[in-house]
């Protein structure tokens, strides 16, 4: 966790390409970038604000390998916290972009786990969800309005998970296929798990 945490006003998209590329057949991965809040720690009460942080790829070539690396970033983020300016940063969305700036993956840090979004796999889909993005965003400008801070942070938590689906169509299949490979191992390991041990006859 040596990467600097900077304010999100202070984000742009220009990032040094130091990714290789995704076994040649899909444009390069290039960036991991996890947004979240940075929480001063040394007033009370603790005061907030926007902030990202760019998780290095590491020479990560597969979508594979970077879910591991948000992955173990989200459980350093918890066991390991580290203080910047008096201040801890929480993270709570993580994206995935290639090289041209489009959309691999997206996932929400929840503690130690991270939520990966299910791409979308039809223009269908995509059309439902990103309608459903728009009233979402709707109600957001409702909800300012009135100050209600709690339902705010939800309904923006919602709709960023939301638009988290509407990966580029150049990598839906591919993203797709990953997570739906990741799960079935995980649904194995616990099933394998749950199977009670043999005991051997006296």
């Amino acid at each position: 966790m040596t990467a600097c945490i900077q304010s999100r006003r202070q984000r742009t998209r220009k990032h040094k390409n130091t990714a290789v590329g995704q076994l040649g057949k899909l444009p390069r991965l290039h960036s991991l970038i996890c947004t979240g809040i940075l929480v001063k720690t040394d007033t009370v009460p603790h005061p907030i604000e926007p902030a990202w942080r760019n998780i290095a790829l590491r020479g990560a070539r597969r979508i594979e390998d970077c879910i591991d690396l948000v992955e173990e970033f989200a459980r350093q983020c918890v066991d390991q916290p580290q203080l910047t300016d008096a201040s801890v940063f929480v993270p709570h969305f993580v994206e995935l972009s290639d090289e041209d700036g489009r959309l691999v993956l997206c996932g929400q840090i929840l503690n130690r786990v991270v939520d990966w979004c299910p791409p979308v796999q039809t223009p269908g889909e995509a059309k439902l969800v990103h309608a459903r993005c728009v009233r979402l965003r709707d109600e957001i400008l409702h909800q300012d309005n009135l100050d209600s801070f709690s339902a705010l942070d939800r309904l923006c938590d919602c709709e960023e998970a939301l638009s988290g689906r509407l990966v580029d169509p150049l990598w839906r299949g591919e993203a797709g296929k990953v997570l739906k490979q990741r799960e079935m191992r995980r649904m194995r390991a616990m099933r394998n798990a749950a199977q009670p041990i043999p005991t051997q006859k006296a």
